[in-house]
């Protein structure tokens, strides 16, 4: 008979899960009391043990979310049904332990900090010794972790830094190298983290532009693009907060779970330090080349979008008429950007329009619920009933749109602006096309995450707006 397998000890953060639970801890903490934060931070200076379990008295990370390495789970699992028992040996605090090991079954007990004692490096491996005198193996990620592969029998690298494994078997001298639990290949997380698609939704600025005809003028050009930069920064920003604040509803999300803050493919640090770039690129290039009243919409942008993920989209309807109101802002950052006066009539056809678009995003939502057959949006204020009320209330607000646009063609300021005003009756034709299109579409479930960047990859919309685009031309 063959001896029993030595005990195998487990890190936590960024072993068994792709993600530190203490920044996971501390990101919760600012969601749920944001005045509360500063106090919580000074308490480091007691030390990190005390600062964890400080963190851990207030909350507990959401378990069950947390992203768990599969390569690593698959492992675990091999080895428990080879009789080798297995021991979570971690850093976090025990309060997260306990939760742990309460929701994993697979973990016989743990090791963990307390208030006094941070667990980590020679620390565990102490308490390692005093529970396992004799031979241990250990899987761990990170250069905390080299004290303890230079002492295991068998040691294990989950994630496959390159570094720590090259140090770890210099440590180890000729025993037994470290075996490698390497993740699938993520693509370009900090790209992908900053959301480039949904720059196109910052074309808005241009609209400005176009309808002022000042198309052919330089400096127009230049100051609607320096806008579209500064804008489109401001917005990863907004987008990396959002995905912060929304981590445990976003790993319940059948496809924002594979978001790169939610699947741990971006460490939340990066996240942090990411957005706080973005927000510097985008204020300092609008402090610089653009006017002031460009700077103030921007910092309106900044504040209702930062307001609005933090608390507003879980309100009824206002997270709709918050969004549409986003949208507007753009325009009338475009407007400011190059000096011009926004219409009234393109503030009220924008108020409309892109109140139908909110409404039809919440309505998908909603609609994808109910596939699943759950009741409750998660984070949002909506009931699967409400499903009916979007749609008629998304399409009236989309055909009051189009009104507003009839009413425009007929009105004085037309006659000012285009020499062949007859050609926009075929515009308003078009959008009208477009906005039901979407709404029957919906209505047969296509799938439409966000109708914006649908439009941007669906031929048919493509097709509406190059004949908008002709239209317009033979109008001017």
């Amino acid at each position: 008979m063959s001896a029993p397998l030595p005990p195998l000890f487990v890190d936590l953060d960024g072993t068994f899960v792709a993600t530190d639970t203490l920044w996971e801890s501390l990101v919760a903490a600012a969601k749920k009391n944001p005045a509360g934060l500063p106090a919580l931070l000074l308490r480091l200076g007691r030390g990190k043990a005390a600062f964890k379990a400080s963190l851990a008295d207030n909350l507990v990370p959401d378990v069950p979310t947390l992203p768990v390495r599969p390569e690593v789970l698959d492992f675990l699992e091999q080895r428990r049904a080879a009789g080798q028992r297995i021991i979570l040996a971690t850093g976090a605090n025990r309060r997260i332990a306990e939760a742990i090991v309460a929701h994993w079954p697979l973990f016989d007990s743990f090791l963990a900090s307390d208030d006094t004692i941070n667990l980590i490096g020679p620390a565990k491996l102490e308490a390692i010794r005093r529970q396992c005198p004799g031979e241990f193996d250990y899987l761990g990620d990170s250069r905390a972790d080299l004290v303890l592969f230079a002492s295991c029998r068998e040691g294990i690298l989950a994630g496959g830094n390159t570094a720590v494994l090259a140090e770890a078997n210099r440590r180890r001298g000729g025993t037994r190298p470290l075996s490698v639990l390497a993740p699938a290949p993520t693509r370009r997380p900090i790209l992908r983290a900053l959301r480039p698609h949904q720059w196109v939704k910052n074309l808005l600025i241009g609209v400005p532009l176009v309808v002022s005809h000042n198309l052919g003028n330089p400096s127009a050009l230049v100051a609607t693009a320096v806008a579209f930069l500064a804008f489109s920064a401001i917005a990863s920003s907004v987008y990396l907060c959002n995905d912060l604040l929304d981590l445990p509803s976003d790993r319940i999300h059948p496809k924002k779970r594979q978001r790169p803050l939610a699947s741990g493919a971006l460490p939340i640090p990066a996240g942090l330090a990411l957005g706080a770039g973005a927000f510097a690129i985008g204020f300092g290039v609008a402090a610089l080349f653009s006017p002031p009243g460009f700077l103030a919409l921007l910092a309106l942008y900044f504040a209702i979008s930062s307001t609005y993920s933090i608390f507003l989209k879980r309100k009824l309807l206002i997270d709709v008429f918050v969004l549409a109101g986003l949208y507007t802002i753009r325009i009338l950052a475009g407007s400011a950007a190059i000096g011009v006066k926004p219409s009234e009539w393109l503030l009220a056809f924008s108020i409309f329009i892109f109140t139908s678009l909110a409404m039809l995003k919440r309505y998908v939502e909603l609609n994808a619920l109910r596939k699943r057959s759950t009741q409750w949006s998660s984070g949002r204020g909506y009931h699967v009933t409400d499903i009916d009320l979007f749609r008629s209330a998304g399409i009236a607000a989309a055909y009051a749109a189009v009104l507003i646009f009839c009413l425009y063609i007929s009105s004085p300021a037309v006659a000012a602006l285009y020499r062949q005003p007859a050609y926009l009756w075929m515009v308003c034709g078009v959008i009208l096309y477009w906005l039901s299109r979407l709404w029957f579409l919906t209505n047969r479930s296509r799938p439409m995450d966000d109708p914006v960047l649908f439009a941007i990859t669906d031929r048919a919309s493509i097709g509406c707006g190059a004949l908008t685009m002709v239209f317009v031309f033979l109008a001017t």
